[in-house]
């Protein structure tokens, strides 16, 4: 039986004080948002998570957003606009710290998770709840890219046929997530975190369903250009030296990149579209030249570190 809670922000000095309150329930779901520095994105996100767009009881559920921006602009707003939402304050260590303190405040038997730049389908909390009486303990939603990419310099991370679990649209079983240990916390930026993740849970035996109902519209966003994806191949150097893989995070790093980036570059669709991803590749391959040692040395110190355990 899941504890009986009172939803409402809670205190900035005190994340289990409640401060306004709506009705006492028994939540069975909660749906983590972390956050930083997008309110406009995520306000958009939690008009489409009230219970009159889901049409499912706020019996039933609650909204976690983890901020992990101090400055307290996304709390005003959600006092203001959502006040059956639980803000809390993030712990400020990456994407992965901050969703992981969410689902430590999470009440719910089960965990859902999805991103304040994303637009839930108004049948995409119902078909979860749905199938979460299938037997299996994750549930992969579906993210599409209703907007459409307009040309190669956008992206959006579409999972149309199920297998990626990005985390910006799963569901797990609370007790699940925190028995296989969450996000691990040594990624300090918003890459390959849920690729670790999806494969850990594989080593656990874990099957997940696809419930391809269950729709998140995912907008298309600018690819990062050139210095731009330091972060990201950062982040894939520490993933395949966690995992003791290589896919392309070897000395010849910079040369699978820069062949990929040429093939990219024969489907440009215009000049203006060729220019941009010549000077971008051209910067990204340099910097990957010059930074792959300092990265890897990086990634081998933190993947010695005991991942961070998870307490809740």
């Amino acid at each position: 039986m899941p504890p009986t809670v009172i939803m409402g922000i809670c205190d900035a000095n005190d994340e289990n004080k409640t401060v306004r309150t709506m009705n006492e329930v028994n939540i069975r779901f909660s749906i983590v948002i972390p956050t930083f520095d997008r309110n406009e994105a995520l306000a958009t996100c939690l008009t489409r998570l009230c219970t009159e767009v889901q049409r499912v009881s706020n019996t039933d559920y609650e909204v976690i957003v983890s901020d992990d921006n101090p400055d307290g602009l996304a709390r005003k707003m959600i006092e203001s606009n959502f006040p059956w939402v639980r803000w809390v304050q993030g712990p400020g260590r990456g994407p992965s710290a901050n969703r992981n303190h969410g689902a430590r405040k999470a009440l719910g038997q089960w965990i859902i998770f999805t991103d304040d730049d994303c637009i839930p389908d108004s049948n995409w909390l119902s078909f979860l709840i749905e199938h979460s009486k299938c037997g299996f303990r994750v549930l992969e939603g579906k993210t599409v890219c209703s907007a459409g990419l307009a040309c190669q310099v956008y992206e959006s991370p579409i999972n149309e046929v199920g297998g990626f679990l990005w985390s910006c649209n799963f569901a797990i079983e609370r007790e699940l997530f925190f028995q296989i240990g969450g996000f691990d916390e040594r990624f300090p930026f918003a890459s390959s975190e849920d690729e670790e993740f999806r494969e850990r849970l594989k080593q656990f035996g874990i099957t997940t369903l696809f419930v391809p109902e269950a729709i998140i519209d995912h907008p298309p966003r600018l690819r990062p250009f050139g210095a731009g994806w330091n972060k990201r191949w950062q982040s894939q150097v520490l993933k395949e030296t966690i995992m003791g893989i290589t896919i392309c995070a070897d000395r010849w790093m910079p040369l699978r990149i820069g062949k990929a980036r040429i093939v990219e570059l024969m489907h440009a669709k215009s000049f203006q579209q060729l220019g941009w991803l010549a000077s971008s590749a051209a910067i990204e391959v340099v910097n990957i030249s010059k930074f792959y040692r300092t990265w890897k040395k990086w990634a081998n110190e933190v993947a010695q570190r005991e991942r961070p355990k998870i307490v809740h």
